[in-house]
């Protein structure tokens, strides 16, 4: 008769041991899920302050939002943002303050032009470019003559100093210079802007299929 109820009560201590362990198991999925998700929410924060972050060390984030910096070439300084946007009274006094400081940059502009300083190519889709030696885009350095490299293009800058709202020295810093470092910080509309600006391209050696193309 004991062994009747023993056996009747062991099936019921099974089920109930069955019980715990299901919950047991659903508790710990739960919890693998949440785990998922929360990784997943951590991981969207931190794009959102990395964008943020980027946007607010944009000096010229004038629309869009603002690109994620590319890796920086050695050798070259960080650009800084500007502390506050410009206008073009503040640029203007910026500029003189600038120019009294300057030595040798008297040379007129007209008297740096020199011939045998470009060539007009054109290539087999008959598309016609000038192409800037890079001793020619380092003399437009001044304030009223103001020429910049952006990744092998060239952009004559001198009507955007007084409007720059990151200010003219900004701009006047890398005259006659590759500013593409500076560039890339800028939003994909204020990159958009400076197209209009290009007056070329940088003359350098060229290789493989281009030298096809533009018959170098």
């Amino acid at each position: 008769r004991v062994l009747a109820r023993e056996c009747a009560v062991e099936p019921t201590a099974v089920l109930e041991l069955r019980r715990q362990l299901s919950e047991c198991n659903a508790a710990a999925e739960r919890e693998r899920v949440m785990s998922v998700h929360l990784v997943a929410q951590l991981a969207q924060l931190k794009l959102e302050l990395e964008l943020q972050r980027t946007q607010s060390a944009s000096p010229l984030a004038v629309s869009g939002k603002a690109d994620i910096r590319l890796e920086q070439p050695p050798g070259q300084s960080v650009p800084q943002p500007a502390a506050k946007y410009r206008n073009p009274d503040q640029n203007r006094a910026e500029i003189e303050r600038l120019r009294d400081g300057m030595v040798g940059s008297g040379e007129p502009a007209a008297t740096r032009r020199r011939a045998g300083v470009f060539e007009d190519r054109t290539n087999w889709l008959g598309q016609s470019e000038r192409w800037y030696t890079a001793a020619e885009v380092a003399r437009h350095n001044s304030p009223g003559d103001l020429w910049l490299i952006v990744h092998g293009r060239v952009y004559d800058a001198t009507g955007w100093v007084e409007r720059h709202p990151g200010g003219a020295a900004a701009l006047l810093k890398r005259g006659g210079s590759d500013a593409s470092v500076d560039f890339d910080f800028h939003s994909a509309g204020a990159r958009k802007q400076w197209e209009a600006l290009r007056i070329g391209s940088l003359d350098q050696p060229r290789r493989g299929w281009t030298a096809v193309l533009f018959g170098r």
